[in-house]
């Protein structure tokens, strides 16, 4: 994940700029499902959000060396 230049500076790229420049991550997870669009036959989304913190941390310490944490909530 490299930033070039770049032409769209959507909400993506904000929180992209946003990780980058800061030392500390600290993720702050709910853990609570939305009955509302909850489905069975679906997979868990808790496990879903879990994994893409966990990658997104992974990348953040390994490549840019930054401080992560997690707080499942």
């Amino acid at each position: 994940m490299e930033l070039g230049i770049c032409a769209v500076e959507n909400a993506g790229v904000k929180l992209v700029k946003f990780l980058l420049d800061s030392d500390c991550i600290n993720f702050m997870v709910g853990a609570k499902l939305n009955q509302a669009h909850y489905d069975p036959n679906l997979p868990i989304e808790i496990e879903i959000r879990k994994n893409i913190i966990k990658k997104m941390a992974k990348v953040l310490e390994e490549k840019y060396l930054k401080k992560v944490s997690i707080q499942y909530m």
